[in-house]
């Protein structure tokens, strides 16, 4: 008898936590944790790798992608926490796609470049 198991189904964009995993095309190592949640209002949130971050987004069926201007709080970190948090912060003002892939969700420049990468976390292994 063979047993045929169905596809696990991609996470929703909205309502997932998900986790920080790479900025840029390459999986560069992460200097802090970090982590965005998408609600259905159109509001985003999270932790960039210092401080904690807000804003609007808008995401399409179709891939597009825009996000407002992120607001966050101004604690100051180590020089690499910063670093990271300037670059997730950029990546979502300039990421106008988004596209889900397994458990991995990419937000991807106009030119298709992969921005910032994320996890579901609730698909993580603890270490």
């Amino acid at each position: 008898m063979v047993r045929v198991l169905a596809p696990e189904a991609s996470p929703p964009l909205k309502g997932t936590r998900w986790s920080l995993t790479a900025l840029g095309a390459s999986a560069a190592t992460v200097a802090a944790p970090g982590h965005a949640t998408f609600d259905a209002e159109g509001r985003v949130g999270g932790q960039g790798g210092c401080n904690t971050f807000g804003g609007a987004y808008l995401a399409r069926p179709d891939g597009a992608f825009l996000a407002g201007p992120t607001f966050s709080t101004m604690m100051a970190c180590e020089p690499a926490r910063m670093e990271q948090e300037r670059a997730v912060f950029g990546a979502f003002e300039a990421a106008r796609f988004w596209r889900i892939d397994g458990a991995a969700l990419t937000l991807s420049g106009a030119d298709g470049a992969a921005l910032a990468t994320f996890s579901d976390a609730a698909q993580e292994t603890p270490q």
